[in-house]
């Protein structure tokens, strides 16, 4: 599934920015710019993921970002605008893990598990193909990290989950 140059380039420690830098997405001078931005905002406790950060530095489009990673890890983007996530769905990963790693669980049945990714590394996607593997085949999806964060916000995924009498 995944090339062997790329799966040494991960293992070796390249990150997101060495995948676009390669990719020719964005110049050594933006990735340089981007990352002394991202250490001045988790200094401040605000750190971002650092496509986030280019795209809205103005560096790069969702759409590059998007291409970019596909292409590189060889993976279908799917698109989380109109998803409604479940609650019971994401305890499959743990809320936890999911919000770290900006997952979203889009589908389980008997025998397949469908996860949308906003930042796939290989590290991420070999446990959670250890954790499900066994029983259900894993298919990854690379998302729009806008639309994931947007997924792991919602606070009204359940409307039983409220208690409005305390």
């Amino acid at each position: 599934m995944f090339p062997y140059p790329a799966t040494q380039q991960v293992i070796a420690g390249h990150s997101t920015g060495k995948i676009l830098l390669d990719s020719g997405v964005i110049s050594s001078a933006q990735l340089r710019a981007a990352l002394r931005r991202n250490k001045i905002l988790q200094d401040t406790g605000r750190g971002k993921s650092l496509g986030v950060l280019l795209v809205e530095m103005g560096y790069i489009t969702s759409t590059s970002y998007l291409d970019a990673l596909s292409q590189y890890y060889d993976l279908p983007v799917i698109s989380l605008r109109n998803f409604i996530p479940s609650l019971s769905l994401q305890a499959l990963v743990g809320h936890r893990y999911a919000y770290r790693h900006k997952i979203i669980v889009y589908l389980n049945s008997n025998n397949q598990v469908k996860l949308a990714l906003a930042e796939p590394t290989l590290l991420v996607m070999d446990e959670l193909n250890k954790t499900f593997g066994y029983t259900k085949k894993v298919d990854f999806y690379l998302a729009n990290p806008f639309e994931v964060e947007s997924c792991l916000r919602r606070k009204d995924w359940d409307p039983y989950s409220h208690n409005f009498y305390r």
